[in-house]
């Protein structure tokens, strides 16, 4: 390969490296001495303001997206980064969201697309019509009924596949057991 390197001011080369030999990224191939070291500029530290770029991904609006962002802000703020400024509001948020009767229906809908094609079509089916008899009537989180499917479906297996089935199905009962 053949690369052309285009220098600004005049100097002498000297090359570190020699020709044909491999290179890794980050490599100094060669030094340019050059002939009027005042005529060039220093790198300096930057010591402006960098403007505000926004939220850096696209906030959903679904209830379990919204719970996953405020509490990344949180966890933000524990870990010591200074967003004292909307604390307050993310917070307040936090609680609307907790509070919403959607909430535990999102998160397993949300889980359930993962796992589809994953888990039996059976079993999915189950859980997916024990959720919509449920959310509908405005009652509680079907999590009983849920976890009944799922302990039906783990006794049925070997020991040495239950464990795998379990870690796959980790999320799915971490929400059962939540709710």
């Amino acid at each position: 390969m053949l690369m052309p390197l285009v220098a600004a001011e005049d100097g002498i080369p000297t090359f570190v490296k020699q020709p044909g030999v491999s290179l890794e990224p980050g490599d100094v191939i060669g030094i340019l001495e050059l002939d009027d070291p005042s005529r060039v500029k220093h790198a300096r530290p930057f010591e402006g303001q960098l403007p505000p770029l926004g939220p850096p991904t696209v906030i959903g609006s679904k209830s379990h997206q919204v719970l996953a962002w405020h509490l990344n802000i949180l966890n933000n703020i524990l870990d010591g980064f200074d967003n004292q400024a909307i604390m307050n509001s993310t917070l307040k948020e936090l609680l609307e969201v907790l509070r919403s009767s959607e909430l535990p229906y999102a998160q397993a809908g949300a889980i359930l697309s993962t796992l589809s094609g994953r888990i039996p079509y059976k079993l999915e089916e189950q859980i997916r019509s024990a959720i919509d008899k449920a959310k509908p009537s405005g009652g509680e989180f079907p999590a009983s009924r849920i976890k009944k499917y799922l302990d039906a479906y783990l006794a049925e297996m070997k020991p040495q596949e239950r464990t795998m089935a379990r870690s796959s199905l980790g999320p799915l009962i971490e929400v059962v057991d939540a709710y």
